[in-house]
């Protein structure tokens, strides 16, 4: 990921660490600390069914809009919360989902506009297909 958009979501600190994992085969969480306190959670898993998130969450979302996306997908986000799907169309990964949240429960208290949450939720997918090698 571009590290002026990772950081614009960070608050200040002296030492960035990672908790779970990035991109799991199925389903789980990652967190990056800033100074030990949560400062983004993540979340990152496929996905059997493709829909827009701010239907299929529409409780999680708290005057949620769309995000605009550069690749195929669905994507929503409000002041602390994006969501974005895309069809990745590996048979063992048909559609793949992320989910992020700023700041995460018990994390360090930052401001995030929502625009820099949208970059950072559209850049991580971005690089998750690439990473994954998602052929659409």
């Amino acid at each position: 990921m571009d590290e002026n958009v990772v950081r614009a979501v960070l608050p200040e600190g002296e030492r960035l660490s990672q908790s779970g994992e990035v991109l799991p085969e199925i389903y789980n969480f990652c967190t990056l600390l800033v100074d030990g306190s949560p400062a983004v959670r993540m979340s990152f898993s496929k996905e059997t069914k493709y829909y827009h998130p701010l239907e299929e969450y529409a409780h999680e979302f708290q005057d949620g809009e769309d995000i605009a996306l550069n690749f195929p997908g669905n994507g929503g986000l409000d002041d602390e919360n994006a969501t974005i799907i895309v069809k990745c169309g590996l048979p063992e990964r048909p559609n793949i989902i992320s989910h992020m949240q700023v700041p995460p429960p018990g994390g360090a208290s930052v401001d995030v506009s929502r625009a820099d949450l949208e970059r950072f939720a559209v850049d991580y997918m971005a690089g998750a297909k690439r990473e994954i090698g998602c052929p659409s």
